[in-house]
């Protein structure tokens, strides 16, 4: 494990708190999440120049890391039976 100067893991709080991170989990759209400790360090140690941290300047690499996070519906376990049932229903017609 790597050690970090008291700057550096300021540096990580503050990308974890400010920016955002494709979901890696999801392969079927860009759902947005929070950074974790992973990426911040990865973003960290990649905007380092000459050793020093240099925070992003281009609107578009600003405007990419502060893209909202995606907002999550909570499904009643109801609606997900339902759900299931209705997909077992027409996979089994097609199945016919």
């Amino acid at each position: 494990m790597e050690t970090w100067t008291v700057e550096e893991e300021q540096i990580i709080a503050r990308i974890m708190s400010s920016e955002t991170m494709h979901e890696p989990e999801n392969h079927k759209g860009d759902i947005r999440i929070q950074c974790n400790r992973m990426e911040a360090i990865r973003r960290l140690q990649r905007r380092k120049v000459n050793g020093v941290y240099r925070a992003p300047s281009k609107p578009w690499v600003i405007a990419d890391a502060a893209l909202p996070v995606t907002p999550r519906q909570k499904v009643a376990p109801e609606r997900v039976a339902l759900m299931l049932a209705a997909r077992q229903a027409r996979l089994s017609q097609k199945a016919a």
